[in-house]
């Protein structure tokens, strides 16, 4: 990636960093009983030469009958090739465990696919 596509793709997290964090918390976190809260910690990083960008970023939420505050830190990685892969949940304070991060890991690079005009 040039400096212009990295600042782009930065840009673009940024703008949509609240659905991005939504759409990570309901893919992993699945349930009737978990809520997103809120996006943070986004940390962007050229990778590999430029031809990756490493993304990492808290998600906060609550779950449980009590609404008990969460925050979970997940990692992806974007390249020209495939877009997002290597989605990974780094901290997952929720007991049951994330579940599903192939299929949110579609769903996020559906997202971006829509977002990220970069050739």
């Amino acid at each position: 990636y040039s400096e212009l596509e990295f600042q782009t793709i930065q840009g673009v997290l940024e703008e949509n960093l609240e659905s991005i964090g939504s759409l990570l918390i309901k893919g992993v976190q699945p349930g009737n009983r978990s809520r997103y809260v809120e996006t943070n910690g986004l940390n962007v990083l050229l990778k590999d030469e430029g031809s990756v960008i490493e993304v990492t970023l808290s998600v906060g939420w609550e779950g449980g009958l009590t609404g008990t505050p969460f925050v979970d830190q997940f990692r992806f990685q974007i390249a020209k090739k495939d877009l997002v892969h290597d989605l990974d949940v780094l901290v997952d304070d929720g007991l049951d465990g994330a579940r599903n991060v192939t299929g949110t890991e579609l769903s996020l690079k559906e997202k971006l696919d829509d977002l990220i005009d970069v050739e």
